[in-house]
């Protein structure tokens, strides 16, 4: 019996041993400053400040996406996604889940169509338009620019208001836009924040990283990968 649990013990530890190694490889690609990105679409960037974090190209989208991988907290991982979209309005509306329609941000996100009032202060839910989707208070959505070095953007700020309290947190989305690849946006989000604890924020390291993106021209297109 004691050489049985002492085989199983050896193959477990084989066999974790293993599964970290497989995850440190998928998730852990090191990747410097002056490594290129180039991802089909037509993306090609270098990201200047990794705050530390791992980037990893490619993986099931064909590589079409990168992820920087920063450290949330002492258990947890935030994948800050970059992918290669067409630079269409629809797409980047999507991407951002919003869009800017009569001078105002509307959510694109699935949700109903009709706004309720009731989760306004009584002081505004008369400016409210009912029957058009829109942001509530509780979600401390929030836009700004975004500018680096040859692009611009938009991020957004978005905090969550359904499911249990304890795992709710505000995600950021964005978009970067080169100014040399009229055809293509470098877009993503990832959660920076649980909302009940404001020690777990890490928005600085992710827009560090964002905005040390600079974008490469001249350099060979990747192509589409094959559908076939």
């Amino acid at each position: 019996m004691t050489v049985s649990r002492h085989a199983f013990a050896t193959f477990l530890c084989i066999v974790l041993l293993g599964a970290a190694h497989a995850l440190a490889k998928a998730v852990s690609h090191p990747a410097g400053p002056s490594d290129t990105v180039s991802l089909a679409g037509g993306c090609q960037f270098r990201i200047g400040d990794l705050q530390s974090g791992r980037l990893d190209i490619g993986g099931d989208q064909g590589r079409r996406q990168a992820v920087v991988y920063l450290q949330k907290d002492w258990a947890a991982v935030a994948p800050v996604l970059l992918s290669c979209n067409p630079r269409k309005p629809e797409i980047i509306d999507v991407s951002l889940g919003a869009r800017r329609v009569g001078g105002r941000w509307i959510p694109v996100d699935g949700r109903d169509k009709a706004c309720d009032r009731t989760r306004f202060p009584r002081s505004l839910r008369k400016t409210v338009n009912q029957d058009a989707p829109c942001f509530y208070p509780q979600e401390n959505f929030k836009t700004f620019s975004l500018k680096g070095k040859n692009w611009e953007g938009v991020g957004m700020f978005l905090d969550m208001t359904t499911g249990d309290p304890k795992f709710r947190q505000r995600s950021l989305s964005y978009c970067l836009l080169p100014q040399a690849v009229a055809e293509a946006a470098v877009c993503g989000h990832v959660y920076v924040r649980d909302l009940r604890n404001s020690r777990s924020d890490i928005s600085s390291a992710v827009l560090k990283v964002l905005t040390s993106i600079e974008f490469v021209n001249g350099a060979q297109t990747t192509p589409e990968p094959s559908t076939r």
